[in-house]
């Protein structure tokens, strides 16, 4: 169940905690506690268990997910220098692989891509 800001607004005060998924408030001059179910976490489906859930309709499509390790060279740390924002020294090492160096030319493309100069203009 969702509770929505305006049910929320006819509580009065109240005290939530997120960790617990507790919801306290008063009302009828007693404190009433709402407690949430923690979420299952999804766990290995055997084949047979697919199948009838295919066979029930069930379920419409089935999506697996799997984990690529990425191949990003080692963080060159000692590169940088030393007196570099903090934030941008975390900019570069969390998008490392987009800063990376290129080794190879880039792939050949439908599109031939120009920028055309005004003439005589300062480069």
């Amino acid at each position: 169940m969702v509770l929505g800001a305006t049910w929320l607004a006819t509580l009065g005060p109240y005290v939530s905690d997120y960790s617990q998924l507790t919801l306290k408030f008063y009302k009828d001059n007693q404190f009433v506690t709402l407690r949430g179910d923690h979420p299952k976490l999804s766990g290995l489906v055997q084949f047979n268990q697919l199948r009838r859930m295919h066979h029930t309709h069930a379920i419409a499509e089935v999506f697996t997910l799997q984990y690529k390790q990425q191949d990003v060279p080692q963080d060159k740390w000692l590169e940088l220098p030393k007196d570099m924002e903090p934030d941008l020294v975390m900019l570069l090492h969390n998008y490392r692989s987009i800063f990376v160096v290129p080794t190879e030319l880039p792939p050949l493309r439908t599109q031939k891509h120009a920028i055309p100069l005004v003439k005589d203009a300062n480069q």
